[in-house]
């Protein structure tokens, strides 16, 4: 029942158009907008129902049958006019067809370059990683070693996967072989620094480059793919990236781990 008070509250007017009852929210029935409209449609209330329709002669050549007979040459217009229209609607309809074909295939040639770079970004993470975890002072450490590991098993599905996208766009995949070995930075290097600062310098280029990764992924998600499947895929790796930057933040003790609400904010 309170509904049933509550909808009539809401629905204050009601119109007839063609035989059907219409419920005009009664926020719009003072509308004069509204009632110019309805009124010009000879649907207004009341007294207002005659003002639309013409006043009858006893001239039966007078201005009613001119009207009639306008109104014919008109309806015949109309209809000649409706099927010149719904013929250019479908010329226009092959067209952009034809378009779209064109446009299906240019999109996924443009994704699968995007993809064919992201298989040689995950495959050149993979490669930071077995570096890193070869080095003496990182190889000694269970707990970076354990998340290394961890790391390095999502890129290598990362890349799987994106080399599966290539596949189903119809696209031919790079070689990971050809994915060539970040630079490593002087400071990772250095045997006469201490091991500390060394596994410090590890660390933060590791975040480094999943950061990058992260900030490829956003801008290929949001700016650079064109397809449905290769956006899906960049924004189901995303945040795995954001989560091991996050990761990172909070081993390097930094004050916020995670420094903004945005993604975009990060970088």
């Amino acid at each position: 029942m309170a509904d049933e008070l509550s909808r009539r509250s809401f629905f204050r007017r009601t119109v007839t158009i063609g035989g059907a009852t219409l419920l005009v929210p009664f926020w719009l029935s003072g509308c004069e907008v509204v009632k110019e409209t309805m009124d010009s449609l000879g649907i207004g209330g009341g007294g207002d129902k005659g003002k639309g329709k013409k006043k009858k002669t006893d001239d039966p050549d007078g201005d009613e049958g001119d009207g009639d007979g306008a109104k014919g040459k008109d309806g015949a217009g109309d209809g000649a006019g409706a099927s010149a229209d719904d013929g250019d609607k479908g010329k226009s309809k092959g067209k952009d067809k034809g378009k779209g074909k064109k446009g299906d295939k240019a999109a996924e040639e443009n994704d699968v370059v995007f993809l064919n770079k992201g298989v040689l970004m995950e495959q050149a993470a993979l490669m930071t990683y077995t570096a890193a975890a070869g080095l003496d002072f990182i190889k000694k450490d269970k707990a970076i070693m354990a998340v290394a590991g961890l790391f390095m098993s999502q890129h290598e599905a990362h890349r799987d996967a994106l080399l599966a996208a290539i596949k189903e766009l119809g696209g031919t995949a790079v070689d990971p072989k050809e994915a060539k070995p970040p630079e490593i930075p002087k400071e990772i290097l250095d045997e006469k620094a201490k091991k500390a600062a060394r596994k410090i310098a590890v660390l933060k280029f590791a975040r480094s480059r999943e950061l990058d990764a992260a900030s490829n992924y956003f801008l290929a998600s949001t700016e650079v793919l064109q397809t449905a499947p290769a956006r899906k895929l960049a924004t189901n790796i995303l945040p795995v990236e954001a989560q091991h930057v996050a990761v990172y933040d909070m081993v390097l003790e930094a004050e916020k781990p995670v420094g903004a609400a945005l993604f975009t904010d990060e970088v």
